[in-house]
């Protein structure tokens, strides 16, 4: 892929790169990143990248489904309750005494969710993280597998784009629980 040098960042850059680090081969249901290149030139940024070669077909030419596929069910995590979330909490929505701030962002969400950023976002407070799993037994469990993945996948890819860079290594730890539950 190409793009100017000073847009050579984001999802689309570096998402095959960031699946790795936090995902790895997915116990081989992931085409594994072998190799990423980079050359710039004149205000240009190239990048190449090679994944072990997949010899299966794929099962459709179109990503809209124009015939049912018969296939057998593979499911992901479950989500088993949706529930209202704040979809953003952390500390610097939080007062003291108890106000949660900056609302913009609720709506529906794996149960689990708003549990799994605050603990996200204490990663870096061991006592306080555990403290936060404590007030949130779903974290960890079977039910809470879907929040804990999407929280920690949402979190690395804002660090892919320069933001709580802080917070990559306990993310990147964080991803491999839910990979081996």
């Amino acid at each position: 892929m190409s793009a100017p040098e000073d847009k050579a960042s984001g999802k689309s850059w570096d998402g095959a790169l960031d699946a790795q680090h936090a995902f790895g081969d997915l116990d081989g249901r992931r085409p594994a990143l072998l190799g990423v290149a980079d050359a710039f030139d004149d205000g240009h940024a190239y990048r190449s990248e090679l994944s072990a070669r997949v010899d299966e077909p794929v099962l459709s030419d179109d990503p809209i489904l124009r015939h049912d596929l018969r296939l057998p069910w593979d499911p992901g995590p479950a989500v088993t309750c949706w529930t209202s979330a704040h979809a953003d909490l952390h500390r610097a929505n939080v007062t003291a005494p108890l106000k949660v701030l900056d609302w913009e962002g609720w709506g529906r969400a794996p149960e689990g969710f708003d549990g799994a950023t605050l603990y996200a976002y204490s990663l870096l407070q061991p006592d306080a993280a555990a403290r936060v799993r404590d007030a949130f037994p779903i974290l960890g469990s079977p039910a809470g597998l879907a929040a804990e993945a999407t929280v920690c996948a949402q979190l690395l890819q804002t660090v892919a784009r320069g933001d709580n860079l802080v917070l990559e290594d306990q993310l990147r730890n964080w991803a491999e629980e839910p990979r081996h539950r």
